[in-house]
C-alpha cells in the first residue's frame, strides 16, 4: 500500500469500546515525561513521549500519522505529548492548531493541557537542562550552577508567554482537562490525586502509580545562579520578581 492509502486506512480503522487515546498538549518543561511516566505505570499506557518532534524526521500528514500511530498499536490506550510548534514552525506547511485539536477531539482524543504559573521557573527550567544537556532526572544528583544570559533569557521567556496564548487561543471552545504544574505535578504528594482526576475524565477505574523522575531544579535560584545579581537586577526590571519569591 502506498503511505497515503495506508494513512487513509487507519485513519478509520475500527478500535473497541473502552480504547483510549490521550494527547498530553503543553510547552516543553511542563511535566510532560512526568506525567506520562505516572500514567504508564498504572499499566493502562505504553510512552510514545513527543510522536511529531522534528528529530524524529517531518511528518508531512501529522494528523493521519497519529492515527495511524494509535490504531496499529492493538489494543492498548494510547498516550503522547504535543506541543505547539510541532505543528506550526517545525514542518514545512504548517498546520492551524486549534483545527487540528478539533479534529482530534471529532476522533475521539482525549487532550490533557499542561501550563505552569511560574513564567520565571520555567524559562529557567529550560536554561538549566540545556546547561547541562539533561531534560530529565531519574536521579538526586548534585545542582550544578549555572551561568545565565540575561538577553537570551527574555527571549525565551517572550516565546514561552507567545506559546501560553497561542495554546490558550488554539483550545478555545474544545473541551479539555487543564492541569497545572505546580499544583498537579510538582509536589509528589499530589501525584497519585492528579492521575486519579485524569482516569475519571477518561473513564478508567484508579490504579496507584509511581515514577522515578526528580525536580531538576530544588533550590532557590540564588543558589544556582552564578551571575544572580544581574539575574535579581532583570526579574525586576522586567517585573518577574514576583516569581521568585514562589520559587
Amino acid at each position: 500500500l502506498s503511505l497515503f492509502k495506508s494513512y487513509a486506512i487507519n485513519l478509520i480503522k475500527w478500535k473497541p469500546a473502552g480504547f483510549f487515546k490521550i494527547v498530553i498538549f503543553g510547552q516543553g518543561r511542563t511535566g510532560s515525561t512526568l506525567l506520562e511516566d505516572l500514567l504508564c505505570s498504572t499499566g493502562y499506557f505504553t510512552k510514545n513521549v513527543e510522536l511529531l518532534a522534528a528529530r524524529h524526521g517531518e511528518r508531512k500528514h501529522p494528523f493521519q500519522y497519529i492515527q495511524r500511530a494509535a490504531n496499529s498499536q492493538g489494543d492498548i490506550n494510547f498516550i503522547f505529548h504535543l506541543k505547539i510548534h510541532h505543528l506550526t514552525t517545525d514542518i514545512s506547511i504548517p498546520v492551524v492548531p486549534s483545527i487540528f485539536l478539533q479534529r482530534m477531539k471529532i476522533y475521539g482524543w482525549k487532550i490533557i493541557y499542561l501550563s505552569r504559573q511560574n513564567q520565571l521557573k520555567h524559562s529557567l527550567s529550560s536554561v538549566y537542562a540545556n546547561k547541562r544537556e539533561r531534560y530529565n532526572n531519574r536521579s538526586r544528583e548534585k545542582v550544578q550552577k549555572i551561568d545565565v544570559n540575561c538577553e537570551e533569557f527574555i527571549r525565551l521567556s517572550k516565546w514561552r508567554e507567545r506559546n501560553d496564548a497561542k495554546e490558550r487561543k488554539a483550545l478555545m471552545g474544545i473541551e479539555h482537562l487543564k492541569l497545572v504544574y505546580e499544583e498537579s505535578l510538582q509536589d509528589s504528594s499530589v501525584h497519585q490525586a492528579t492521575a486519579d482526576r485524569i482516569l475519571e475524565y477518561i473513564g478508567l477505574p484508579s490504579k496507584p502509580v509511581i515514577t522515578s523522575y526528580h525536580k531538576v531544579i530544588t533550590k532557590h535560584p540564588k543558589e544556582i545562579i552564578m551571575n544572580y545579581n544581574e539575574f535579581y537586577t532583570m526579574c525586576v526590571e522586567k517585573g518577574w520578581d514576583k516569581y521568585l519569591v514562589k520559587c
